[in-house]
């Protein structure tokens, strides 16, 4: 179910960056490393779909980590909008210095990246 603020986030006029992720996995299948043809397709409509919902600017396929119950996909990018005012000075706003790159995670390419 798409609520409404997610519908604004669909606009046709948003562009983002994305490389073909089916390209990189023949490389990484040339180096031994394979996700399987189902997967690797599931993995480029699952970012492209969190290219859309979120508004990264640049977004990628970060890797995969395999954890003990569940294994996590993760993916690396760059969002445009600006953050709210911290309460801490200290901190880094989003988009400056160690808060450039955002990590997304899911352990479902079928479910939202968070």
């Amino acid at each position: 179910m798409i609520l409404a603020e997610d519908k604004a986030l669909l606009a046709k006029n948003k562009t983002f960056c994305i490389p073909n992720f089916a390209e990189e996995a023949e490389m990484l299948e040339w180096a031994g490393i394979s996700f399987g043809q189902e997967n690797t397709l599931r993995l480029q409509k699952s970012i492209k779909r969190l290219a859309m919902m979120s508004g990264a600017e640049a977004l990628r396929f970060g890797g995969k980590v395999f954890g003990t119950t569940k294994d996590y996909w993760v993916a690396i990018g760059r969002l445009p909008q600006a953050e709210e005012e911290s309460s801490n000075p200290q901190m880094e706003k989003r988009g400056k210095g160690v808060n450039e790159t955002v990590f997304w995670v899911t352990c479902n390419l079928l479910e939202d990246w968070v």
